[in-house]
């Protein structure tokens, strides 16, 4: 244990102690009341010392505790909320949600970013709402590394249009972090799939998805996002 430089030296105020005592045996009857009484208020001097670090000690294992406590409650509530988010996007996969920007689906609209909001249950005032890759990434999102993605973060191409395109991350399938599974509202296969995507860095630091460089539309770069919902 490491002691704190402006706590009493133990082993200091114990050898005043002993060495007190030691005076004690050559000095005369007053000398030694008051060379009692310095030794007391030395020998009080260390315990406040002890009571003070081991206080010190207490509060800072609470404060441990507590910090552990809400760290391993954040990451329960997360994995919640993951586990929510592939599920819900699952079940479109399953029903074979087809693809259409006109149409919706459980109150979300059946396109890329409509899939995604409807798996993060995006709601304003209280009702769904399916926003664009561009809104969904400037309003609902939190930028992370490419190294964090997790189950239920995204894969977002922010442009608008024809030319924008979401994916919901899954797993990684590579050591190498470049091949991946992820679900999505895919245009070309005309309804909710998962696939299997590889992400490809390029000189300029930006991100791509091979498959979608075949298209005109849905080109890089990508960024990886998580819903602002999930701690």
């Amino acid at each position: 244990m490491k002691i704190r430089q402006n706590q009493p030296n133990r082993y200091l105020i114990l050898l005043s102690i002993v060495t007190l005592v030691v005076m004690i045996q050559s000095c005369s009857e007053s000398e030694n009341t008051q060379i009692q009484t310095l030794a007391a208020q030395a020998e009080q001097t260390g315990l406040a010392a002890v009571k003070t670090e081991a206080a010190h000690l207490r509060e800072t294992a609470q404060a441990q505790i507590a910090t552990k406590a809400a760290d391993v409650f954040a990451t329960l509530v997360a994995s919640q909320i993951r586990d929510a988010i592939i599920r819900r996007a699952n079940s479109w996969v399953v029903a074979q949600v087809p693809y259409n920007q006109e149409d919706t689906h459980d109150d979300y609209r059946t396109d890329c970013s409509g899939f995604v909001s409807y798996a993060w249950q995006l709601q304003e005032n209280g009702h769904p709402v399916s926003p664009d890759t561009v809104a969904l990434g400037q309003y609902w999102t939190i930028d992370i590394s490419f190294k964090e993605l997790q189950s239920g973060d995204i894969v977002n191409n922010e442009k608008s249009g024809d030319y924008g395109h979401v994916v919901i991350f899954s797993r990684w399938l590579d050591d190498s972090h470049s091949k991946f599974e992820a679900y999505e509202e895919n245009w070309s296969m005309g309804k909710a799939i998962i696939s299997t995507l590889t992400l490809i860095v390029l000189d300029n630091g930006q991100y791509i998805i091979e498959e979608f460089e075949l298209y005109t539309a849905a080109k890089g770069p990508y960024y990886a996002q998580k819903s602002k919902t999930v701690p």
